[in-house]
């Protein structure tokens, strides 16, 4: 049975040409072997790949950090953790909805900053929901073994309703975010239809024998339950829960969106591009620096020398104008001032307009936007 799993891990690799591999639920994997089960998944990944690159990612719900160490040291030698946390604090800033696994989260600046200098929240804390301690200590990882997104199959299938969340939250808000989770030093995982801000959404669907389909649909509407708005859908308006063939034929994309959303489709490119080209954003090992400007803002400054530094301003809420604020982060430097690399708020990505000063007496930051600055002399 071990060398299935293993061989199999494989040939999805050499015969498939999988980029990688997503291991599923790796602490429920109990190997007291002298090798780990998921060691071998991932050496065995990396030989079929021969010359090729591929990326071999945990999902470790407690955020292990033995996952991403290396097997020298005892861990699994995965390239990334999956971490939970920052999609936490993001599904509830987007939404304001708490409840079941998402109790803990604040959905503030302060949390979402806390994942972006520490790779997650929870590294070893009480956590309420489990009644027990939760986390290992991430912070010291390298950024690039961090997963973040802020949606993903499981996330998007078990909530009510099953929608991704710019639908939930509105376009300004989720660009903000996105454009806050692209520019970070962690790895972001986009999820399909997000790109495109599809309507379709992602259900949970599953085709079994008609006893085991009754047993999954109990435990589905129990898991559903945890959460006090589903619950209420569910057992006093009568939501129709979409279940089997239905629920697979409402999770499909519409390809014809992709042209009605091209300013979505736009948004995410130059933010892609921007990670990729720029010498500061693209560089990897960067450990920018960071600070809260109010419940609902932050700032995230990452050092950048002759390109010059990259902070980039996520504002959750209203329109801030920060004339006067005691904040070094955003000082541009002697003889320098900020410009404007990428605003969420750009008319071309859907937005209303991308509203800025001349960078050296006065930041605005719009409602629910995302700003990428660059320093830069101040005579240019």
């Amino acid at each position: 049975m071990r060398a299935f799993f293993v061989e199999n891990a494989a040939r999805w690799i050499s015969q498939y040409h999988l980029d990688g591999l997503r291991v599923d639920a790796t602490p429920s994997l109990h190997d007291h072997s002298p090798r780990h089960l998921c060691t071998e998944v991932s050496r065995a990944a990396r030989a079929a790949a021969g010359r090729r690159r591929v990326l071999l990612i945990a999902e470790s719900a407690p955020q292990a950090v033995e996952a991403v160490t290396p097997v020298e040291a005892g861990g699994l030698d995965m390239d990334g953790n999956w971490v939970d946390d920052f999609h936490g604090a993001a599904r509830v800033a987007a939404t304001g909805q708490r409840g079941a696994y998402l109790e803990g989260y604040e959905g503030t600046a302060r949390e979402l900053l806390a994942c972006a200098l520490c790779n997650s929240l929870c590294q070893g804390q009480h956590y309420g929901w489990q009644d027990h301690p939760r986390g290992g200590v991430l912070r010291h990882a390298p950024a690039r073994r961090a997963v973040f997104s802020q949606e993903n199959h499981d996330q998007v299938a078990n909530q009510l309703p099953s929608l991704h969340l710019h639908a939930l939250c509105g376009a300004p808000l989720m660009r903000a975010l996105t454009a806050f989770l692209l520019l970070l030093p962690q790895v972001p995982l986009l999820f399909m239809g997000q790109e495109s801000f599809s309507s379709r959404g992602y259900c949970f669907f599953t085709d079994h024998p008609p006893g085991l389909e009754r047993a999954v649909r109990l435990g589905r509407r129990a898991y559903l339950g945890q959460f006090p708005s589903a619950r209420a859908a569910l057992e006093q308006e009568g939501w129709p829960l979409h279940e089997g063939e239905a629920a697979f034929l409402a999770s499909r994309l519409d390809p014809s969106e992709l042209d009605r959303n091209a300013a979505a489709l736009a948004f995410h490119a130059a933010l892609l591009r921007l990670r990729r080209e720029d010498p500061v954003f693209s560089r990897e090992g960067v450990r920018p620096e960071g600070a809260v400007l109010g419940e609902s803002s932050l700032v995230l400054r990452s050092e950048g020398g002759e390109a010059g530094d990259r902070p980039v301003l996520l504002n959750l809420g209203a329109e801030r104008a920060l004339s006067s604020c005691p904040e070094p982060l955003l000082a541009p430097g002697p003889g320098r001032r900020w410009a404007l690399l990428l605003s969420s708020s750009d008319s071309r990505c859907g937005g209303t307009g991308a509203c800025f000063t001349d960078g050296t007496s006065k930041i605005l930051i719009p409602g629910r936007t995302t700003l990428a600055l660059r320093a830069e002399p101040a005579g240019t």
